[in-house]
C-alpha cells in the first residue's frame, strides 16, 4: 500500500510480475522532468547490470520495466 510522500520525499516502489520487473518512482515534478529522469536512471542501471528497459511517464512519476528477475533493489544497496 502506497503512502502520499511529503514534498521533500521520493516514493519508490518495486513490483514483480510474470512479464517484467517494475520500478515506480513518484516525484510529482511534471512529465518532461520524468522523461529525463527515467532515461537517466535507465542509463545508470544499464551500466551496473546490462538489460533492456522500457519507460512509462506521466505527470506524477515514471515506471521503468526490465526483464523478469532483474533486481532493482540490489541497485540501491550500499555495496
Amino acid at each position: 500500500i502506497s503512502i502520499l510522500p511529503a514534498p521533500e520525499d521520493l516514493l519508490i516502489e518495486v513490483l514483480s510480475s510474470k512479464q517484467a520487473e517494475h520500478l515506480y518512482v513518484y516525484r510529482f515534478a511534471g512529465r518532461s522532468v520524468h522523461e529525463g529522469l527515467a532515461q537517466l536512471w535507465g542509463l545508470r542501471f544499464g551500466k551496473k547490470e546490462a538489460a533492456t528497459f522500457s519507460f512509462a511517464v506521466n505527470d506524477y512519476g515514471f515506471e521503468i520495466r526490465a526483464h523478469p528477475g532483474y533486481d532493482f533493489r540490489a541497485l540501491f544497496s550500499d555495496e
